[in-house]
């Protein structure tokens, strides 16, 4: 199981050229701003298109450019946590959730839907927002965005989890409550994971491996 990739990509400044392997482990990638680290997240989850390169996740393949394989991104299987949380603010706390079961196999099968359903009521239990359900996103606060756009991630039961600096929009005592509680989470997820930030205490708290990006190569 696990992740592997290599990735080389051209950019403006520099090349992207990376290599690494996780398990079922949770990966802090730092560095500065504009050292490529989103752009890894962007290449695993198919959102962008490696020049060169091979990823495979859980002994899945879903990138390898000698074969011409590319598998697209709603068939990855992979959550993905944006930095800006990329919440639909016309739906509910509910259905933002929901959305990303759309793709899900049999999900308009009424059987498989309440199956489904009953996963994303577990999940948002979990979470601590159950009680938002049929807000929208524009009623809720940074904390509480931050766990919906997390639940969406999970509620398909990816293979990979992303996490794009989801602490960096929140106030600093909003974070030191959402840091215990994702410590907490990240016990559970048994999922390989790759958080990217720039903040090196998040790193200390959440990383079982670190890697630091500078200009598209892992210098440590």
């Amino acid at each position: 199981m696990g992740v592997s990739f290599r990735i080389y990509k051209k950019l403006n400044y520099f090349d992207l050229d990376v290599e690494y392997t996780i398990g079922d482990e949770l990966l802090v990638i730092e560095g500065a701003s504009g050292a490529g680290k989103t752009t890894i997240l962007n290449c695993l989850a198919g959102i962008r298109k490696a020049d060169q390169g091979h990823i495979a996740v859980a002994d899945r393949v879903v990138f390898d450019s000698d074969s011409h394989i590319n598998i697209p991104a709603e068939k990855r299987n992979i959550g993905y946590l944006f930095q800006n949380y990329a919440l639909f603010p016309n739906m509910t706390v509910r259905n933002n959730i929901l959305y990303g079961l759309r793709n899900k196999k049999g999900f308009y099968k009424q059987e498989t839907r309440k199956e489904l359903m009953r996963y994303a009521d577990e999940i948002m239990e979990n979470l601590g927002i159950s009680h938002l359900s049929d807000k929208r996103p524009l009623l809720i606060s940074g904390g509480e965005k931050q766990r919906v756009a997390l639940a969406r991630a999970m509620v398909t039961k990816p293979s990979l989890l992303l996490l794009d600096e989801p602490f960096s929009a929140l106030d600093e005592n909003t974070k030191s409550r959402i840091y215990e509680e994702f410590q907490a989470f990240k016990e559970t997820l048994k999922i390989p994971t790759i958080l990217i930030t720039h903040n090196h205490r998040e790193s200390e708290l959440f990383a079982d491996q670190q890697i630091t990006l500078k200009e598209g190569r892992i210098i440590k």
